[in-house]
């Protein structure tokens, strides 16, 4: 299926306009291009506005976009005591946008290097003695999403660990008095 004249649509609510504009002309009617940007993992800016407006206090948000380390610094200091979590409802939509976006291009980077290191083994020199490595690299690889090439799983399970302890606390706490 070509998605390259759907995703304009079906996606629209994930990026910003100049983006989506910037992504359609790179993906430009290849079919392969438009099934990696259908693909790629899309954070909802709707839901990111509704997870800051009702739990921004604890950066639930910015687990969500998967910003870990701020959602920390949100959860400890309880939305930099407020004004943290009012700047957040302004710009966590913008932030959702902007972090599809990347996502979107870092994927599409990453197959266009895959396409050139082809097109290197057919075009080059010692094509006869490459033609191997050529059917290696022509067999398409599943790229593991950047969360699992970092410590970032191991941070978000970290954070959730310690958030659990923490309303578990706060919890037996308050049902004490």
């Amino acid at each position: 299926m070509d998605y390259s004249k759907i995703l304009p649509y079906t996606h629209a609510k994930f990026f910003n306009q100049s983006d989506m504009v910037m992504l359609m002309s790179r993906v430009d009617g290849d079919a392969q291009k438009s099934q990696i940007l259908a693909a790629v993992d899309m954070k909802n800016p709707t839901t990111a506005f509704f997870l800051s407006l009702f739990v921004g206090w604890f950066g639930i948000d910015r687990f969500y976009l998967g910003q870990y380390i701020i959602g920390l610094i949100k959860f400890f200091t309880l939305g930099l005591f407020g004004l943290w979590w009012l700047i957040d409802l302004l710009i966590i939509t913008s932030s959702a946008r902007t972090k599809n976006y990347q996502e979107a291009n870092y994927q599409l980077n990453q197959y266009e290097k895959e396409q050139a290191k082809i097109q290197e083994h057919i075009t080059g020199p010692m094509f006869q003695d490459n033609i191997q490595t050529l059917i290696k690299s022509s067999i398409p690889k599943f790229t593991m999403p950047r969360i699992a090439k970092s410590n970032r799983g191991l941070l978000r399970v970290a954070s959730y660990i310690l958030l659990f302890f923490v309303v578990l606390t706060l919890v037996s706490h308050f049902t004490k008095t």
